[in-house]
């Protein structure tokens, strides 16, 4: 959620221009529609009463510029695997236009709906199905914003399944998961808080502790029952519980420090997993 990406606008141009054939040598007469198929855009070409930047072929016209949808590898709900998506639905209601019917039966008993082709954002509808079961479609809302021309995923539907390395325990890997997508929604705090917790609860359940026992000790009384062997080999999981912990207590959205700890973490649970060290399972309630 909310990954963007942006548009180098100046760069499509000259990539535009620079695929004319223009005799002339001169803006007079190009076809701009079909110079922005090249450039691998669908075009669409609407009225308008603004300017025109293209030259007279595209005077009191707006090129409206739709990129060329392929393939996604997406996580299949009904297959329960990664399996290949289509494009199989687009819309945009920025500039959709919807026959009078339809316009009627959207108005009942509600003001007329505003005309929003004058915003400077822009929304895609995006559709994609699985290409193995062609089960229920996977649903983006894409925003763009018009001016920075910037597109951002701003919904989903269903939501992405984040996946966990196996070796994460079961147990707590709901914390690892909430870490994961807290972090790629761009909520980096609330990301730290919950990889502090995966921590904590991990070790609380190995060590039994439990009450008002601290972090600090919670994760000291972990690395006792560590194999001494060990312990000087695999990333410190007490070390990076008082970093995140730091981040946490400052308020600090530390993209950097939850990278980093993700990474050791990861580290240290494939540890455990080469060396069969035993987990020891969650009390029954």
């Amino acid at each position: 959620m909310y990954q963007g990406v942006s548009i180098e606008v100046s760069d499509i141009k000259a990539t535009v221009k620079s695929r004319l054939i223009n005799p002339a040598g001169d803006s007079a007469g190009y076809d701009v529609g079909v110079a922005y198929r090249l450039a691998r855009f669908v075009v669409d070409v609407r009225p308008s009463s603004g300017p025109a930047e293209d030259g007279p072929a595209a005077r009191n016209e707006t090129i409206i510029l739709f990129s060329r949808l392929s393939n996604l590898k997406l996580y299949c709900h009904q297959c329960k695997e990664r399996e290949a998506f289509a494009p199989i639905w687009t819309a945009d209601p920025t500039f959709e236009s919807h026959g009078e019917a339809v316009k009627r039966a959207l108005n009942v008993g509600r003001p007329a709906q505003r005309a929003v082709s004058g915003f400077p954002v822009q929304f895609l509808i995006l559709l994609y199905q699985c290409q193995i079961c062609h089960s229920d479609p996977a649903v983006f809302l894409v925003r763009v914003n018009r001016k920075s021309w910037t597109l951002s995923i701003h919904g989903r539907s269903p939501m992405e399944n984040v996946e966990v390395p196996a070796y994460i325990p079961k147990e707590e890997q709901r914390f690892y998961r909430d870490a994961l997508i807290a972090q790629q929604t761009g909520k980096i705090l609330a990301g730290v808080f919950y990889l502090r917790t995966f921590l904590e609860q991990f070790a609380r359940r190995q060590t039994g502790l439990v009450g008002r026992s601290t972090g600090e000790e919670i994760m000291a009384a972990y690395n006792v029952t560590l194999p001494p062997t060990l312990v000087g080999q695999m990333p410190s999981l007490r070390e990076w519980y008082d970093k995140l912990s730091a981040a946490v207590h400052e308020a600090r959205e530390d993209d950097a420090v939850f990278d980093e700890a993700m990474g050791q973490i990861n580290q240290h649970f494939d540890i455990r997993r080469v060396h069969r060290l035993p987990d020891k399972p969650a009390e029954q309630k």
